[in-house]
């Protein structure tokens, strides 16, 4: 170790580490204040207890109405693990969150809480079961995980497949870890990484999504085994080399919250819920109709390319009896992908996700695009939203549905709503703007996408929206300068540069701005009935003008392009009467 380490106290708290004896590391000042939870200066309050106390007895109710059993595995801090390396000032507390849980929900629940940290203090006198450099439990450590878990099975009436000792095997190798990557240059210390001989279970999926949202599954060719759905974390990874040979499936949710949707497709005998222990400051919260598709789909855009393809491949070609859940995956990375949800898909999804307020979104996303059945698309949408009033997705989908529906003051409702959730999908402000236009409230559009330009200034269609508010409002000269602005913000498009002309026309204003606009567009436009009705834009403004020739020259040009046009026809009779009565 460097000077630079032995100088490092807890007062810098730019430093995420704390340096105990003998070059052991260790966590500090980190979000979940793991130093303050172990010295009982950060514990649960009474709120957070009975959070708790709740969670764990509305799981075990809903586990055992399944057949199945819930066991809780807490894997324990490396600091408690490793108590005599931290500095001497560092007192263990007698009350820790964990205390207050297990006081909480009885000693006979207690006693089924899976928590090796004896069983793991023990182990040291074998080999390291945390390393110096890493906060998490090495392989050996795991393993004695594995083994208390084992029991814990056994105390609940499944008698798991152990693996045989002699299968195990533990390499030292060295090791960086998430502690010793914080210097400069990284430090490495040993661990021990675990090998198991002639492993029956193997990965069968992997949606590859980083952290919480990802799921695995492993197969075991002993297909009697007992089948298990694991939510858990990091620590909770470390255990799947070891788990994976003691069930015939084994699904891993990273993540805190249940999804009953997928635990009930998978039909488990064992439900498992595994937290580190630095994590039980923050009890998690579990509603009827929570689903990680949810969370997949969000993150699905910090895939790398390779796992992209690898996990939509996986996806589409992975077995029912793997992913019984699959149709709500393959409709997430189709419509990541931009493709279509088919009508067979769209109809998998109603059948196999019922209560899925992911699978309601897709669907109604789906129909609204189609724009056949929006009655249908609004219902859905509106499930989505019943089932996750907090999800700004969900309620915009929902506006969009009422947009098309020609809702527009419901649809207002919803937009704001989605973004008073989530402001930072800024266009959403644009079609509220838009939804606003349609309801004629146009000083509130006005504003709303003014806000929007001075974020956005090269949005075309903004300021062809605030032109056309400028315009109804009779602020002529403001919607001018708007639609010139839209026009200059994307010159290959023609509509503002009609909309500019039209207004000059019409307000008899200004017709050699008009004029201007005009020639423009005679340099884009090349279809004979567009160039007619442009030189009978350009007739009208020379009116405004007080030019009778020329105008009369443009209505000539515009009856020869479209000779079919009565309109054409008429004004040029007109303007030739005209010419004639002035002569």
């Amino acid at each position: 170790m460097t000077d630079d380490f032995t100088s490092t106290s807890r007062a810098d708290k730019s430093k995420k580490y704390l340096l105990g004896k003998d070059g052991w590391i260790f966590l500090d000042h980190d979000s979940n204040r793991v130093i303050d939870q172990i010295t009982g200066r950060h514990i649960l309050d009474q709120k957070g207890v009975e959070a708790w106390r709740k969670l764990i007895v509305e799981r075990d109710a809903y586990v055992s109405s399944l057949g199945a059993q819930h066991l809780v595995f807490v894997a324990p801090n490396k600091e408690l693990v490793y108590s005599e390396q931290l500095p001497e000032w560092v007192e263990i507390a007698d009350i820790r969150p964990l205390h207050q849980i297990m006081a909480a929900i009885g000693p006979r629940r207690a006693s089924k809480i899976v928590y090796p940290l004896e069983a793991i203090r023990a182990g040291k006198s074998t080999g390291l079961t945390y390393p110096k450099t890493d906060t998490h439990w090495s392989g050996f450590g795991a393993y004695i995980g594995y083994q208390e878990f084992c029991k814990g099975l056994s105390q609940n009436g499944i008698e798991p497949l152990q693996i045989d000792p002699s299968r195990v095997s533990f390499e030292e190798v060295s090791y960086v870890g998430d502690l010793g990557v914080k210097f400069e240059p990284p430090v490495s210390a040993p661990t021990l990484s675990a090998r198991i001989a002639s492993a029956a279970g193997k990965l069968s999926f992997d949606n590859r999504i980083p952290n919480r949202g990802r799921i695995r599954v492993f197969t075991n060719k002993d297909t009697t085994l007992p089948r298990c759905v694991m939510f858990g974390d990091s620590f909770g990874g470390n255990l799947l080399p070891f788990l994976k040979e003691s069930f015939s499936t084994l699904v891993y949710i990273y993540g805190k919250s249940f999804d009953r949707e997928l635990i009930e497709a998978y039909k488990p005998d064992v439900v498992l819920s595994e937290f580190v222990e630095r994590f039980l400051i923050d009890p998690p919260v579990d509603t009827p109709h929570f689903s990680y598709a949810s969370v997949v789909r969000s993150k699905l855009k910090l895939l790398s390319r390779d796992d992209l393809l690898e996990a939509t491949k996986q996806t589409m070609q992975v077995s029912h009896d793997v992913l019984p859940v699959r149709p709500i995956y393959e409709a997430l990375v189709l419509a990541h992908g931009g493709k279509p949800v088919s009508a067979e898909l769209v109809g998998d999804l109603k059948k196999h996700h019922p209560d899925n307020p992911e699978a309601h979104y897709l669907i109604s996303t789906e129909l609204s695009r189609l724009g056949e059945r929006l009655d249908d698309a609004k219902v859905y949408a509106e499930r989505s939203v019943a089932a996750e009033p907090w999800n700004a997705r969900a309620r915009h989908q929902l506006a969009l549905t009422l947009m098309r529906l020609e809702q527009p003051d419901q649809a207002e409702e919803q937009l704001r709503k989605a973004l008073e959730l989530d402001s930072s999908v800024d266009w959403w402000n644009y079609q509220l703007a838009q939804v606003l236009f349609r309801q004629q409230k146009h000083a509130e559009c006005i504003e709303i996408t003014r806000d929007y330009l001075a974020r956005r200034a090269d949005s075309a269609d903004a300021w062809q929206l605030l032109g056309r508010c400028h315009e109804a409002l009779e602020n002529i000269e403001e919607a001018a300068e708007a639609f010139v602005r839209a026009s200059d913000a994307k010159p290959e498009w023609t509509w503002p540069l009609l909309k500019l002309a039209n207004l000059r026309v019409h307000t008899k204003t200004n017709p050699e701005q008009g004029l201007i606009a005009t020639d423009r567009l005679l340099e884009t436009l090349f279809h004979a009935r567009q160039r007619a009705e442009i030189y009978m834009l350009r007739s009208q403004l020379h009116e405004v003008n007080g030019d009778r020739s020329k105008a009369t020259e443009a209505a000539t040009r515009g009856t020869e392009l479209a000779p079919d046009w009565d309109w054409a026809v008429s004004t040029l009779e007109r303007l030739s009467v005209q010419k004639v009565a002035a002569s």
